[in-house]
């Protein structure tokens, strides 16, 4: 008879994460020494992806988790619900679980071809030509090299690694805006353009622009509007000139 132990090895590596789950610390631990193991298989990797997405909120991801598995359960008939079946099945809810996670993030990526683009003249972020920050030892090179060459999931991995390390920055206030805009996590890119507009940065006028932008591609013309006139005069000529380009654009779609 063929050995199980790789299969149950795997089906207790996942059951460990998903009982970590219960002890929110343990787990993020755990996630951050996963996460550098480029071995990993491709569950787990969608194990951490899942936990991303969620935000570390653990009680989300149970919940989650926990509609999965009682769906699993009502598709088996009640009387082939055999003791093994049962055994795995909160397991098979984490594996199919992050199969619908990972199946439907996939078909929201694929989808940024085909939204509405307001613009063909939006503002792109530059990257910043400094790599490492004396004050706070913070790798900039390896963000921007996964904004411009890696997957905006990945980027987001990237920066989150950032932030832990100086939440309060406003270059990362800022690109964390960047990161998550480019994930297509709109209203959490807002919220950190926001915050950065609370702090001293170089990156107020950009943050604004974006907050404008979010408005625009939302419907609020009139507060887009305001916000673009704010920065018609900006110090960064490329947000001057893309400003001058969308303003024209608003003007011919809401004249």
């Amino acid at each position: 008879m063929a050995s199980n132990e790789p299969f149950d090895s795997f089906i207790m590596e996942l059951n460990e994460l998903k009982n970590l789950l219960n002890y929110p610390d343990q787990l993020k631990i755990e996630v951050e020494k996963l996460r550098s193991d480029n071995t990993q298989s491709e569950e787990i990797k969608g194990f951490i992806s899942l936990y991303d997405s969620f935000d570390g909120d653990t009680l989300k991801i149970l919940n989650y988790l926990k509609e999965t598995e009682s769906s699993i359960k009502n598709v088996i008939p009640k009387k082939r619900k055999s003791i093994s079946i049962l055994k795995y099945a909160a397991v098979f809810a984490v594996i199919v679980g992050i199969t619908i996670f990972i199946y439907t993030t996939s078909r929201k990526n694929n989808k940024i071809s085909e939204q509405k683009i307001i613009s063909k003249n939006l503002y792109k972020d530059p990257g910043i030509p400094i790599y490492m920050s004396e004050e706070t030892k913070i790798n900039w090179g390896e963000l921007m090299f996964a904004i411009e060459n890696e997957s905006p999931q990945k980027a987001v991995q990237v920066w989150q690694k950032i932030e832990n390390v100086a939440p309060k920055n406003d270059t990362v206030l800022y690109y964390g805006g960047i990161v998550h805009r480019n994930n297509l996590m709109k209203n959490k890119a807002l919220r950190y353009f926001k915050e950065n507009l609370k702090t001293e940065s170089i990156f107020h006028e950009q943050s604004l622009y974006f907050i404008a932008i979010n408005e625009w591609e939302i419907g609020k013309v009139s507060r887009a509007k305001r916000n673009l006139l704010k920065l018609k005069n900006a110090e960064n000529l490329d947000i001057r000139q893309a400003v001058r380009f969308n303003l024209k654009e608003l003007e011919k779609e809401n004249p």
